[in-house]
């Protein structure tokens, strides 16, 4: 149901932003819902603030630390609004892009299914490298040795000790 079922619905989203209007509406939708949630947060707080101060539940300080919150987020709401004004042509390009990419994927359905055989791929891969680790992981306890060719002392590197002596090279 994951996998099939958000193709499936990718596909549909692809094809419902390609009508006109809706990609921009969406977007230019969200980016004002960000502004109303900062005004809306204000008023949230301001309201908050003053019922504290009025009944005394809070400290004053709390209640105050809140009020003043109220004017940080109006702040922040403006200061958003400012920046989508100076960034509003780069906010249609970005719909212009993004509408070309959906057609370009509606044109070539195929290149939606080249992810999955990717991971279908590093899961074969991934698969066939633990069969292959745990062989070696129980194959038993891997001794090296060498034999020094001066003094044909040998030098266990499991044990970490030298037998005769240990090897310069």
């Amino acid at each position: 149901f994951g996998c099939g079922m958000s193709l499936v619905l990718g596909i549909i989203f692809l094809i419902v932003i390609q009508l006109p209007g809706i990609l921009s509406a969406l977007v230019w939708s969200m980016v004002f819902a960000i502004d109303a949630g900062l005004v809306a947060a204000g008023y949230w707080t301001k309201g908050v603030s003053l019922k504290w101060a009025a009944s005394g539940v809070r400290t004053g300080n709390e209640a105050a630390a809140l009020f003043y919150t109220h004017y940080a987020l109006f702040g922040l709401a403006g200061l958003w609004l400012i920046i989508i004004l100076f960034l509003r042509k780069r906010i249609v390009l970005a719909i212009s892009c993004v509408r070309e990419a959906a057609k370009a994927i509606s044109s070539m359905p195929v290149i939606t299914v080249f992810p999955v055989v990717q991971v279908l791929g590093l899961v074969a891969f991934s698969v066939v490298w633990g069969v292959y680790m745990a062989f070696l992981a129980s194959s038993g306890e891997v001794v090296a040795s060498c034999l020094c060719p001066e003094t044909n002392a040998t030098f266990s590197v499991a044990a970490k000790e030298s037998v005769d002596g240990m090897c310069d090279d």
